[in-house]
């Protein structure tokens, strides 16, 4: 089943302010990379330390980050679309809305005999000139 937040419209985009994506294809079915990659990143991402909650839009994820260099930190992003074998999105911010916003994603999509699978994030806010590129890199 499809979730969307109904804080979300998929047809919007983040003002590009800072942005980072990778990709890659993976030989294995859609729905076993879905079980493997979004819900248990902190496995195969050395960034990502831990993820718990429950997969369902609007609920609150705890993650905890440990970004190169620096000390780990935790936070509690709100699920924003939860689509199985296709997309886990979450939006964390700073402080206060609008100040450092920033959403990231998991997508999967069938390409030949594998599965593609997208990551990234999108970030917008007052500090994202101050703290984007550290966060990019």
């Amino acid at each position: 089943m499809i979730q969307v937040s109904p804080y979300i419209d998929r047809t919007a985009v983040l003002r590009d302010y800072g942005s980072s994506s990778r990709s890659c294809i993976i030989r294995i079915a859609i729905a076993n990379a879905w079980l493997t990659l979004a819900p248990r990143a902190a496995d195969w991402n050395p960034f990502i330390q831990s993820i718990s909650g429950t997969l369902r839009v609007g609920e609150r994820l705890i993650v905890s980050i440990k970004p190169p260099g620096s000390r780990v930190m935790t936070f509690r992003p709100v699920l924003l679309i939860v689509d199985p074998c296709r997309e886990l999105r979450w939006q964390g911010r700073l402080f206060m809305p609008r100040i450092f916003d920033g959403q990231h994603f998991f997508r999967l999509s069938k390409v030949g005999g594998g599965t593609l699978f997208e990551h990234g994030e999108q970030f917008e806010g007052l500090l994202v000139g101050a703290m984007g590129s550290t966060w990019l890199e």
